[in-house]
Parts: structure tokens; C-alpha cells; sequence
């Protein structure tokens, strides 16, 4: 539906409105990537959010002017299952490349595609390898192609930190062989004063294993299945540098390390993260890799606050981190129901608080450095709120002066069945409403979700694909064509962020005078300018006087609206208005 400005010169046309409202309740926002259990990041808490009225207008400068990126991330066997086995696959991330590219990101993940024996892909059996049930090489030659012809760049999720138990090198290993004697971590006692790296509880086993074939223990942080390689070995060090190499001759773009603080531990509890010789291993790849090809790209998944995941781009020279205190504290905004009550009563600041969040990231970037913002990813519950909060936390984020990511489904305010298991996160991303085809996710065969042989572990598995799907107000189809939906709402802010000569680069914000519950600010460059005017309250209308500089004509660039010396706006709840005064914007 489309409402009209009300204003107190002239009423000037049709613009665009915040959809209808879908209440869902908040999630469980962690797990643990490789089971079913929950886990909170490390030192992440939601910011303190401000409650008080500070100065209304205050600056955030961005330092320099870098071009934006928009990640994409695809949990691949959940996208499309192009030849009905029951699992996504390369192939079907290619049949769908056109939806991609209406959406208008500029870089693509796809989680682990190696060889593998579990659901997640986190445990390689092979680092050269597409994993049969996602396809073959020519599947992902010709994927890369294709990324290539768009200016698509494509970046592989590469879990270094350990292999499968069922990896050759760790069956080597087992057996003393020479050259894999030393190939992951073993000690010949039970070592003690160790845990998990994210306790500081001692639990010596939790960490350490034992297996009949060798003697001794190996350390595995991850569990037992999951071994550690040792990167105090040189000869470690080489064979993943080859794997680098081999993917980056098939023209991969970058990397996101996967658990890249527990590499190289040195010692027990506090050095299984985060130690000198962990920052040296990155150095040493990431410099090795940019002598192949000089733009390739490292992201690090450092799961912890902002502070501890600094030296990773300077000591581990990475070029990125994604910033997990970014989606605790934005979301916590609209996820606590307190904090949200008071938002929709006009008690709480909710501009001032998002602007605390933001200056808290600008003076942590260094030049040619990103902290990559997010609101979903694969070990996270997804945001399961009503439509009008998926938008407005789409604002934020896309329309920020940061690199971002967003992952599969986010763009359709996707929700999930159950908040106590990691598959759900990673649940089918529904294209149509056809249950019989899993919502066009295949042509009928049972998907991997479903089938208990994926996950041993659990002594029962009711089937839920079909019932998920039933529940879901939104699918692609649905919302491809649908002025007011989520869907809309993202592929018109992820064009602005790819296009738009201003917000494609970081730049300055500014926080004009409005009321605690409009976002109102002018986002500048040495490109131009911007205007965002973003609702907070998702249930109810505000108002908004407009400054002098802004009571001339002006565009609103999402809803392709002249507005023509307006000094007054009211906004719908939810509601969204990008302005421009350069002359013939449109």
C-alpha cells in the first residue's frame, strides 16, 4: 500500500510506505557451527544503549572514502536443489543467478563446498574438492564465469583450523606416518589447564581426544571429529598455502577464515586464541595469496567484541572482520520487548542509541580496513520480527557508510521453524508457496533438513521443511512483484549502495534535530549528498520538520517522488524517505 506525505505547504504525491505488519517474536540469537547446541559469541553484549537527549546534531566522520561492499551470503545447500537429491547445489545457485543479481550485491559467499561427511561443510575430507552433493568442478568453473560476466565478485567460507577425522592427513596421522606424524596437535600426556578457549572453565577433555590407532592425545577445539591442524609445522603451513593457491587459479576472489583466532594455540587457557603466532600464520597466508593475486580478499570470523578482533588486521593482516557487536546491539533495540514498549510509548532514544552504535565503529577503522556489519548469518537466529522492523533495520544497515553482508532469505524477512538447532537457521529458502516442492526449493524429494541421517546426534527428528514453509507470509515469488514487501525494500537500498555515486562510498554521517524516534541524517561525501529519514517506530507515525537546506525541491530517490518545498512531513510507521536535491537526480 502507498500513502501520501501529509505536509504543511502542499501535499505532493505518492511515496513510498512501510508494508504491513507481521508480529513474530525475537530469536535465540547464537549456536555453534557445527551442531545443535546453543553458544553465545565471545565478550559480545549489546552495547549500552543511550536513554538521554544529547546535542541533536553531532558528526561521525568515516576517514577515507572506500567503495562499499554488499555480501551476499548463500548457505548453498539450502538454496536450490537443481537436480532433486535433496541438497542445494552450485548448479542451482547458477539456475538462480538472476534473482542474485536483482538484488544488486556486488560480492557473493557461499558457505564450505569441500569435500565433506557432515551437513555443514566445517570438516573437510579434501581442501581441492567439491563435495559431491554440491557438484563438480565444471559445476563451479562455470559459476565463476558467470559471477566474472556481472562483476560479481565470489568468496569461498574456508575452514583452516582443523580437518574431519575422516581427512587422509589426520588418518595419516593416527598411523605415525612419515610427514603426518606432526600434521595436527598431539601430545603423548593428557595436557591439563586447557578448556574450551571461550571459558575459562578448565575442561581438559573438552578439548583434548584420544582415538585406539596412536597413543596419546590430540587437540581438537571443536570437538573430536574435528582435529586441529598444527601450524607450528611448516609442512602444514605449505599444504594450505596450495590450497589457497588451487582456488584462487580457479578465479575465487577472497576468503572468509572460519574460526580464525584459534588457529595456533600456544599454550593452555588464555593461549588457545588469539596468540602471537596465530596473527603470524594469517600474515603469512594472506601475504603469500596477494602475491598470486593483489586484490584478493580476507574476512575474518573472529566471533568476539570489537576490541579483541583489532590485531587481526593489523597483527593477522587480514583485510576485514565481521562485526558481531554491530547485529547484538541494533537488534537488542527492537528484540527486547522493553526496550521496544518504550520505543512505541516515546520513552526511549532510539536515534541517539544508534548513533552511539555507530560512532563506536568509525574510529576503529583503519584505512583500506572494514568491519563488515550484519544482522543474520549461518550461526545466528534469524531476526524473527514484523515486517516493519526488517526495514528499518535494512535502512540502518545497507544505507551505513560500512561494508555489509547479508545472508539468504534475510531480503524476505525469512523467520525460522525452531530457535534450538543449527539447521533451522540454515532452513530452505522458499521460492514459491508449492508445498509439494519444498516451496521450489527441488521437484519433491525430501530435503537434507529432514533426513535424520544428517544428524546422528539427535535421537529424533520430526520432518519440519513442509510445516516451516506453510507458516512463511513471504516467498520469492510472493514478494518479487510486491511494492510494500521486505523483498522491495532491500533490492531498492542494495541498488542505492552498488549505484548511487554517494552511498556506493563511505563517507560522513550527520544527525540532524528530530524526535528520539526519526532517524534523520545526511550521509556526505566528496561525491554529494544524501538525506535519510527513517521511522523508528515501527507502529506508530511521526512527524518531522524539515531544515531550511531541505525546503527546496528535492527527490525522493527510493519512491522516484518529487518533493517541492516541503517544510513538514509526517511518516507513516516504518516509513522510509532517501532525499536528494542534486538537480536531475532521476
Amino acid at each position: 500500500m502507498r500513502q501520501r506525505i501529509v505536509v504543511t505547504i502542499a501535499v505532493i504525491a505518492v511515496v513510498f510506505l512501510i508494508g504491513s505488519q507481521i508480529n513474530l517474536r525475537g530469536s535465540d540469537p547464537f549456536f555453534t557451527q557445527d551442531d545443535n547446541t546453543v553458544s553465545k559469541p565471545e565478550n559480545v553484549e549489546p552495547q549500552s544503549l543511550s536513554t538521554t537527549t544529547q546535542e541533536p546534531t553531532l558528526k561521525a566522520n568515516m576517514l577515507v572514502e572506500n567503495k562499499l561492499n554488499s555480501v551476499y551470503q548463500i548457505w548453498v545447500p539450502s538454496f536450490y536443489d537443481s537436480n532433486n537429491d535433496g541438497t542445494g547445489d552450485l548448479r542451482g545457485v547458477i539456475e538462480k543467478f538472476d534473482y542474485i543479481k536483482a538484488l544488486s550485491v556486488n560480492t557473493v559467499l557461499l558457505s564450505p563446498i569441500f569435500e565433506s561427511p557432515s551437513f555443514h561443510g566445517y570438516d573437510p575430507t579434501n581442501f581441492f574438492k567439491v563435495d559431491a552433493d554440491l557438484g563438480n568442478l565444471e559445476d563451479f568453473k562455470k559459476l565463476v564465469s558467470l559471477f566474472e560476466q556481472s562483476n560479481i565478485k565470489l568468496l569461498l567460507d574456508l575452514p583452516l583450523n582443523h580437518t574431519s577425522e575422516y581427512h587422509p592427513w589426520f588418518k595419516s596421522s593416527l598411523n605415525s606416518e612419515e610427514g603426518f606424524k606432526d600434521f595436527y596437535v598431539w601430545r603423548t600426556e593428557l595436557p591439563t589447564g586447557y578448556g574450551l578457549p571461550w571459558s575459562e572453565e578448565e575442561n581438559n577433555y573438552a578439548v583434548w581426544h584420544s582415538k585406539p590407532e596412536r597413543e596419546g592425545w590430540y587437540y581438537g577445539v571443536f570437538g573430536y571429529g574435528n582435529p586441529d591442524l598444527n601450524y607450528a609445522n611448516p609442512a602444514v603451513v605449505q599444504k594450505i598455502k596450495s590450497v589457497l593457491k588451487h582456488w584462487l587459479a580457479l578465479g575465487v576472489d577472497g576468503y572468509r577464515i572460519d574460526a580464525a583466532r584459534y588457529l595456533a594455540e600456544e599454550g593452555p587457557y588464555p593461549l588457545q586464541a588469539d596468540t602471537k603466532l596465530n596473527y603470524g600464520i594469517l600474515t603469512d597466508l594472506v601475504t603469500y595469496s596477494k602475491t598470486i593475486n593483489p586484490d584478493v580478499l580476507f574476512i575474518g570470523e573472529t566471533f568476539t567484541d570489537i576490541a579483541s578482533s583489532m590485531p587481526y588486521l593489523s597483527d593477522g593482516n587480514l583485510d576485514a572482520i565481521f562485526n558481531f557487536e554491530y547485529f547484538n546491539s541494533v537488534r537488542s533495540i527492537y528484540e527486547d520487548e522493553a526496550i521496544l514498549t518504550s520505543l512505541e510509548q516515546g520513552e526511549f532514544n532510539a536515534k541517539q542509541a544508534l548513533f552511539d552504535i555507530f560512532q563506536n565503529i568509525s574510529p576503529k577503522i583503519d584505512t583500506n580496513k572494514s568491519l563488515y556489519i550484519f544482522l543474520n548469518n549461518h550461526d545466528i537466529g534469524r531476526l524473527s520480527e514484523k515486517a516493519e522492523v526488517q526495514k528499518i533495520l535494512a535502512t540502518l544497515t545497507i544505507l551505513s557508510p560500512y561494508d555489509m553482508a547479508l545472508y539468504y532469505g534475510e531480503e524476505l524477512g525469512l523467520n525460522q521453524f525452531n530457535q534450538h538447532g543449527a539447521m533451522y537457521v540454515r532452513g530452505l529458502m522458499p521460492w514459491n508457496s508449492d508445498l509439494a516442492s519444498y516451496g521450489g526449493f527441488n521437484q519433491g524429494h525430501q530435503p537434507w533438513v529432514d533426513d535424520r541421517n544428517r544428524f546422528p546426534w539427535l535421537n529424533e527428528l520430526e520432518p519440519w521443511a513442509q510445516t516451516h514453509l506453510s507458516s512463511l507470509t513471504a516467498t520469492v515469488s510472493s514478494a518479487e512483484h510486491n511494492a510494500d514487501s521486505v523483498l522491495t525494500h532491500y533490492q531498492q537500498l542494495l541498488k542505492l549502495k552498488l549505484s548511487d555515486s554517494v552511498f556506493s562510498h563511505s563517507g560522513s554521517l550527520e544527525l540532524l534535530p528530530s524526535s528520539d524516534s526519526v532517524w534523520f541524517v545526511k550521509y556526505s561525501n566528496s561525491q554529494g549528498e544524501r538525506w535519510i529519514i527513517q521511522n523508528l517506530n515501527p507502529s506508530s507515525p511521526q512527524k518531522l520538520i524539515l531544515p531550511n537546506e531541505l525546503q527546496v525541491e528535492s527527490f525522493d530517490v527510493v519512491s522516484q517522488v518529487y518533493l517541492d518545498n516541503i517544510a513538514e512531513l509526517e511518516l507513516a510507521a516504518a516509513q522510509t524517505l532517501i532525499l536528494s536535491t542534486s538537480p536531475n537526480y532521476k
